[in-house]
């Protein structure tokens, strides 16, 4: 389930933190590859390898355009233990183990991004654009959910899941708060709109907390008065890349 992937990203985080190995590269690397097995693990090792890779050779690089910028034998500036210093340096560049580049400054990065590419496999091709999807048509609020449940179901799946799903793995991913307030419209029932309404309230006009705040205080209750749209209202809309039915935080 792709809910339980994110989950597990999550949990993974937090024993990082509560064993302090979030700034011990090498130590958090390895504690990463006791939560994975098989052909995890295997992704995991070959995205951290390739990032490695990438940065030994760069730091062998810039160790050979050191020792090649320092003047020659037969020029005045030449220093015989500067010269000798950059020779060994390229000389530790090239027989430094791999693994020895995640004590470097860069080292959390790299397990960051070795995790991100292990959820990126295990989830479905275009995870967040299903999921935005879903939420933009599929998610009306069902007869036996609160509203404030409903919203901060919907305020929970944009802030704390589609800001973990690739393919950037971070908050600039998910969806505005204008975008969420013409959600939260579309999975209400036509008649409290129309009460809304005559009430002179914009929901547009505010953000999602205030508008959470007055679709509370109206006190409209949780089964909607006949409609047109009551056997849609009524229809059991579910996410259909969490699998869920916008109930609180039950995975089906």
């Amino acid at each position: 389930m792709p809910r339980e992937i994110l989950e597990w990203r999550r949990n993974v985080d937090r024993a990082l933190t509560g064993l302090d190995l979030n700034f011990n590269r090498l130590s958090s690397y390895k504690m990463c590859k006791q939560f994975m097995q098989g052909s995890t693990l295997s992704s995991f090792i070959a995205k951290a390898g390739t990032i490695l890779v990438n940065k030994k050779a760069e730091a062998i690089v810039t160790a050979e355009q050191a020792r090649d910028n320092c003047p020659a034998t037969t020029k005045a500036g030449h220093i015989v233990a500067d010269f000798t210093a950059l020779r060994v340096a390229v000389t530790t560049a090239n027989t430094r183990d791999t693994l020895d580049h995640l004590t470097e400054a860069y080292g959390p990065e790299v397990v960051k991004d070795s995790l991100n590419e292990v959820v990126k496999n295990l989830l479905p091709n275009k995870t967040l654009q299903r999921v935005k999807r879903c939420l933009r048509r599929e998610a009306r609020k069902p007869l036996d959910v609160g509203v404030k449940q409903y919203i901060m179901h919907v305020y929970r799946i944009n802030t704390e899941e589609i800001a973990r799903c690739p393919p950037a793995f971070n908050n600039t991913q998910c969806l505005r708060p204008d975008k969420i307030i013409n959600i939260l419209l579309f999975g209400t029932p036509k008649s409290w709109q129309r009460k809304t309404d005559r009430q002179g309230f914009d929901p547009l006009a505010r953000t999602v907390t205030n508008s959470k705040s007055t679709a509370s205080s109206t006190k409209f209750g949780n089964r909607p008065t006949r409609s047109g749209n009551t056997k849609i209202f009524h229809s059991n809309h579910h996410c259909m890349v969490f699998s869920v039915r916008f109930r609180g935080t039950t995975i089906q």
